[in-house]
């Protein structure tokens, strides 16, 4: 439970930085997400998700918010891990941004990791948020 409200908390501070709230006084956006299944990479598929969602309901949006995450296996950054790959990874990087505008809204890393590693990581994971947002 710790786990689902921590996940809750991240997409909601993804999400929050691209929604224009200043256009809707006393309104309220509620985003629901139920995940079947996690292979890995459920956090990143949400904010996609639910930010492709808020711009087809029509909520004002500074910019579509594009998610990816990166694990560290040894020498290698690897992106988009799945959970098995994840369970061997030293740690990880999880960024959301808004590519057009070249704006974070959200950087989780967890572990013990090297900052040439993370600085390779976040590198590799906003080049994957660029390459979502592109297609």
């Amino acid at each position: 439970v710790a786990e689902e409200k921590a996940l809750s908390l991240d997409l909601a501070a993804a999400l929050s930085a691209s929604v224009q709230l200043h256009l809707m006084p006393k309104s309220i956006v509620a985003v629901h997400t139920l995940v079947l299944q996690d292979d890995g990479g459920a956090l990143p598929a949400a904010i996609s998700c639910a930010s492709l969602a808020l711009a087809d309901a029509g909520i004002a949006l500074y910019g579509l918010v594009a998610a990816c995450s990166c694990s560290v296996l040894g020498d290698t950054v690897a992106l988009d891990c799945s959970a098995a790959e994840a369970g061997l990874a030293t740690g990880s990087v999880s960024v959301a941004c808004m590519p057009t505008l070249e704006q974070l809204t959200l950087l989780r890393h967890e572990g013990a990791v090297p900052f040439a590693r993370a600085t390779e990581g976040l590198q590799l994971a906003l080049q994957g948020c660029a390459l979502l947002h592109a297609e």
